[in-house]
């Protein structure tokens, strides 16, 4: 994103961890440590230490997220671990890389650009709009028809594709794939 964007976001979601005692933030690089850092000194939010979470194993990292009642990830593979974890999950597409992803994918999300002044940020206002937004049976639908492609294209080259990938894609026959809508 634009220069003049990250600290938006990194407002944003430390704003979040300030406001509600049980959030917290997981780190996946040294430069999100820089950036607690700069928070702290810059814009005066430091979170406390229980609110940074770093996990090395991905099944401790989806069960920490069982936990919680909204899942917010400005980095794809935070989003996804959300929906792993099966919790209602939002998005923030902060470049057009992950903004294609979140909408080829159909995920709820906002871009940085939605969150001009985060110190006015109403999180249930916002997640509720949103919210009204994401058809759930149209993600499905979509969800079969990609996970039905993959399953076309590993089976024509043979290699095997989880049970779980299979299952995905027997949606296709619940659902009329015939439109992307």
């Amino acid at each position: 994103p634009p220069a003049h964007h990250a600290p938006n976001l990194l407002q944003l979601l430390l704003g979040i961890c300030l406001r509600f005692s049980e959030a917290f933030v997981v780190v996946q690089t040294q430069a999100d440590y820089k950036s607690l850092n700069l928070a702290r000194v810059t814009y005066n939010m430091p979170i406390k230490h229980a609110q940074v979470r770093y996990f090395y194993d991905i099944q401790a990292w989806r069960r920490e997220l069982q936990t919680v009642d909204l899942v917010i990830g400005a980095r794809i593979h935070g989003s996804l671990m959300g929906i792993y974890a099966g919790r209602p999950t939002l998005t923030i597409a902060n470049d057009q890389r992950i903004l294609e992803m979140v909408e080829q994918m159909m995920l709820p999300y906002n871009t940085i650009y939605d969150f001009e002044n985060p110190s006015r940020f109403d999180l249930l206002e916002h997640v509720g709009k949103v919210g009204a937004k994401f058809d759930g049976e149209r993600f499905d639908r979509n969800r079969a028809r990609i996970a039905q492609a993959y399953v076309r294209m590993f089976d024509a080259i043979h290699v095997n594709v989880s049970a779980n990938v299979h299952n995905i894609a027997a949606g296709c026959n619940k659902y009329n794939l015939g439109q992307h809508s």
